[in-house]
């Protein structure tokens, strides 16, 4: 779906595992996700690809910085 997420000026999970890498972030949390999916395992094992400490969030999600 990369061409897909270009059209939309979106990330794809890959795209944002690589930003988290690139910046040395410890986590990365994903979100904003396309209403056509119906589970977010794919973007996490996606992510994972690159980059493994890798969550994703839901509305109500929270996380201590």
């Amino acid at each position: 779906m990369k061409s897909r997420a270009k059209e939309t000026m979106h990330s794809t999970a890959k795209d944002a595992a690589t930003v988290a890498k690139e910046a040395n972030a410890k986590t990365l949390l994903i979100g904003h996700y396309s209403s056509r999916y119906n589970s977010t395992n794919d973007h996490i094992n996606e992510a994972k690809t690159v980059f493994e400490n890798v969550f994703a969030v839901e509305d109500g999600f929270t996380f201590s910085v």
